[in-house]
């Protein structure tokens, strides 16, 4: 992952209004919106993507 990709999963966030983002290894990103978890189309997480996403929030 770099950080063009969690940019645009920040940018689908806040174009849909959600309250959540979930991140979880070997399933993609889910948004929380109106209390409902909304599996994304995006790929799979790898233990590398969530360990990038944790270090960039972070920072």
């Amino acid at each position: 992952m770099d950080i063009k990709i969690l940019n645009q999963i920040l940018q689908i966030a806040f174009e849909k209004r959600v309250s959540d983002l979930h991140f979880e290894v070997d399933n993609p990103p889910f948004f929380r919106g109106r209390g409902q978890l909304i599996r994304s189309k995006l790929p799979n997480l790898t233990p590398q993507d969530t360990e990038f996403i944790a270090h960039k929030i972070m920072e």
